[in-house]
């Protein structure tokens, strides 16, 4: 925030100022209108779960972001996102009124460089065995620095669930890089599933219009287009996507999520280069492809799958 928006904000943010500016509107809003949902308070990054800008400044003043936390230190040594939910968390119970319904950051991990590493990093999502190391701000504050795992959706749905029970998780704004390949969009698919899988409630995806991309339009690039069907297949009257079966996937460029639509109708989505699935009902599916060689949408397999059969699909992971 101040960094983008100096001359509204010179000066970097504070615990108490932030919970200031958010409690005072979320006051206002709900008396303006009991339903309106809230959110706050729209964290930076991965270092915002422990330390406020003015911490963040004063230790990158000597020489590593989180060497310095004079603010946390002086709000008794408790991290900002716990300390934040905990000062909502205290007026519903003082006041019996939730002011804060979703815990709101931005979420900007290290993706993969090359197609097979920007598969199984989606990993960073989730994982508490997959270490991001090298990156300056995916790291352990409290071990000087050192790789970690930072396996964000459990550890954010951790800290709510400790310090304000019932709060929901919104991640409005992310981006996993390769907007315009085929790999990018299969690692969307993956983190839509690892979304609905791990207790993502709201979620917006950032696309930067700037450079310009090989793709025409936002509208036009592969991940969003993944984004797009997923949309109009679950708006389609009587049908609602459930999660399925959580499913701890742990081999690279691999991801399936199934799920049940309102008709009862079982729908795989695989993004495994050759694993074998099993559909369990009904006696016959149909297969649908979306791979590089046409980007524009997704088109039918001659695959054809029947009940009780183990079948391996082509799915082109590299772009």
């Amino acid at each position: 925030m101040d960094n983008t928006n100096q001359d509204i904000h010179p000066n970097p943010y504070t615990y108490d100022e932030l919970l200031s500016l958010d409690m005072n509107s979320a006051i206002a809003i709900k008396q303006a209108d009991p339903t309106a949902l809230v959110s706050g308070p729209v964290a930076d990054n991965y270092s915002s779960i422990w330390y406020s800008k003015k911490d963040i400044v004063s230790g990158q003043a000597k020489g590593a972001w989180w060497a310095n936390p004079v603010d946390q230190n002086a709000h008794g040594g408790v991290p900002i996102m716990a300390w934040y939910l905990q000062q909502f968390q205290n007026y519903e119970t003082q006041h019996h009124v939730r002011l804060l319904d979703y815990y709101d950051t931005h979420a900007y991990l290290a993706p993969g460089s090359t197609p097979a590493t920007l598969l199984d990093s989606t990993r960073e999502w989730w994982d508490p065995t997959y270490m991001v190391n090298g990156d300056y701000w995916i790291c352990d504050p409290a071990k000087n620095g050192a790789p970690t795992a930072p396996q964000l959706i459990p550890r954010l749905r951790a800290i709510i669930d400790a310090n304000y029970p019932g709060t929901k998780l919104a991640i409005t704004e992310y981006s996993f890089g390769s907007l315009d390949t085929i790999t990018g969009a299969l690692a969307q698919a993956d983190i839509l599933g690892i979304f609905g899988r791990e207790g993502v409630d709201l979620a917006t995806i950032w696309v930067r219009r700037n450079p310009p991309t090989r793709a025409r339009s936002p509208e036009d690039l592969p991940q969003l287009r993944r984004h797009r069907r997923r949309l109009w297949r679950d708006r389609r009257p009587g049908r609602q996507r459930r999660p399925g079966p959580a499913q701890r996937l742990r081999r690279p460029a691999l991801g399936s999520q199934p799920h049940r639509h309102g008709d009862q109708q079982d729908c795989q989505q695989s993004l495994d280069q050759s694993r074998p699935f099993q559909f369990q009902r009904g006696a016959s599916a149909k297969a649908w492809l979306y791979s590089g060689s046409n980007l524009s949408g997704i088109r039918p397999s001659p695959t054809s799958l029947s009940r009780g059969i183990r079948s391996p699909l082509p799915f082109p992971l590299t772009r």
